[in-house]
């Protein structure tokens, strides 16, 4: 596997991490808004009940009701430690990445200092590492293979064990993306490619399932990537642009989909061997990628949907920015490698 390989996918690694965490912290936002909407009732009836003094107003048991604010209670802090940990992961990521280390006097001969990919791989690894790399994989999973498990309708027990092998089969590309990029033993180790990772677990996934089932899950496999950007898509112009409604929703990202799959395409044929040229002309093509979709719909939003979108367009630049800050020293460490 090449260096320019490498680089490529510790950062979609990176990205992978990012919308998991997106996605976790957008489903906990909605579960404590749905929370804090039944507490809202809950006060609403036992004010009334209080006030009418009368048995006609039903009212809420109080562990019922402690049971709801406890939730709420927990759900609020585990989203102040997402923010707290989204942070300082981009923050050290970006110093690890953007700034040169101290010199301190080393011993000869002189040992090789630890790049931006060692320290994403150090980043990763351990129970931290672990558990971010799984966070990363099963929210993969339900945005590329939530439309199989809802069409195969399988059982529970059947379910569980096809969605462990997928997590497990997506935790060791990542463990074995970073293990390349760092400089540990890793880096040397001999790795599964994507068609033999793939071939394994379509394997293994034979034993669980009939032929029909096994037909649509290679359906679904080859369509996965549409089908994530899809989902990821209309989530977030849910949350930024939030006057479009369902049917725009859809159809901008379909449009918006619809660009990134050609530009990638595109891409492919027009890569060289400088991964920060690379880089520099990846970012260049998703920018010019949003711009074309803005085009393709302008017509056909009003003025306050096309103004959210200019939103959910800037938010997307903005997240595209600091992925680059964060990533772009494996684009130069890359670069040195091959040199």
């Amino acid at each position: 596997m090449t260096s320019t390989t490498t680089w490529k996918i510790a950062a979609a690694v990176c990205v992978a991490a990012c919308v998991g965490l997106f996605r976790w912290g957008y489903v906990n936002q909605k579960r404590a808004g749905a929370l804090r909407e039944q507490l809202a009732t809950m006060r609403e009836h036992a004010e009334l009940a209080e006030q009418t003094a009368t048995t006609t107003v039903p009212t809420v048991p109080r562990d019922q009701y402690d049971a709801v604010q406890n939730r709420l209670t927990t759900l609020n802090a585990e989203k102040e430690r997402l923010e707290k940990e989204v942070m300082q992961l981009a923050q050290t990521i970006s110093k690890n990445t953007t700034t040169e280390p101290k010199l301190e006097p080393e011993p000869e001969p002189r040992e090789k200092k630890t790049g931006p990919g060692g320290m994403l791989a150090k980043m990763f690894s351990g129970k931290q590492g672990k558990k971010m790399a799984e966070m990363s994989a099963r929210a993969a999973l339900d945005m590329q293979y939530g439309d199989f498990f809802r069409e195969t309708k399988l059982p529970a027990d059947v379910e569980q064990k096809i969605r462990d092998l997928i997590v497990a089969s997506l935790v060791t590309q990542i463990e074995q993306s970073l293990g390349r990029a760092g400089d540990g033993a890793e880096a040397n180790a001999p790795l599964q490619t994507e068609k033999e990772r793939a071939a394994q677990l379509r394997a293994e996934l034979a034993e669980l399932l009939t032929p029909d089932e096994l037909a649509t899950w290679d359906e679904y496999e080859e369509t996965k990537t549409e089908r994530m950007l899809l989902q990821q898509y209309d989530m977030q112009l849910g949350m930024y642009a939030p006057s479009l409604s369902e049917d725009k929703r859809k159809r901008a990202s379909e449009v918006l989909v619809g660009e990134l799959m050609a530009t990638t395409k595109a891409n492919a044929l027009q890569t060289t061997g400088n991964p920060k040229d690379n880089f520099e002309q990846g970012m260049k093509a998703q920018f010019d990628t949003l711009d074309r979709a803005r085009e393709k719909l302008a017509a056909e939003l009003n003025e306050e949907q096309l103004s959210d979108f200019d939103k959910f367009i800037e938010q997307q630049k903005r997240h595209m920015r600091m992925a680059a800050t964060m990533m772009g020293g494996l684009a130069e460490e890359a670069e040195t490698k091959e040199e």
